[in-house]
């Protein structure tokens, strides 16, 4: 799971920090964590298995998908805000004027959320602990 929170606080962290997109470089790679020219070795979302004949799903597939299934094209990030770091948020409008909201709890404890947005309408929740997820208003 470190991976994949790693890769999700960063992911969270640039719309936040005004940056306008985020593009993997690859996201499937060999069992073995390549190739690659400097032979740094690691995982990606999706990896190859042995044999070369299927593949394995890792947690930051899924993590990802929080955002790539539910932020569309064209969307705007949203300002947020947070009493407490220990939660890391980022909020969008698409187009539709639907908002997504993406949450992140990388402690070893759950987390109570109380999400509100300008119009009073909340959300309250217990964000479990090393888990993410997405709230979605329409």
């Amino acid at each position: 799971m470190d991976k994949a929170e790693m890769h999700t606080h960063d992911i969270l962290g640039n719309p936040n920090a005004r940056i306008c997109g985020s593009i993997d470089w690859n996201l499937i790679i060999d069992a073995k964590g390549g190739p690659n020219h400097m032979g740094n070795y690691y995982e990606l979302p999706v990896m190859l298995i042995e044999d070369g004949t299927d593949f394995v799903l890792q947690s930051e597939y899924y993590y990802i998908g929080h955002f790539s299934r539910y932020i569309r094209p064209g969307a705007i990030c949203l300002g947020t805000s947070s009493w407490n770091s220990n939660v890391e948020v980022t909020a969008f409008e698409n187009t539709d004027s639907s908002r997504v909201l993406v949450a992140l709890n990388c402690t070893d404890t759950p987390f109570p959320l109380s999400v509100t947005e300008t119009d009073d309408t909340t959300v309250d929740f217990e964000l479990p602990k090393h888990a993410i997820a997405t709230i979605l208003f329409s």
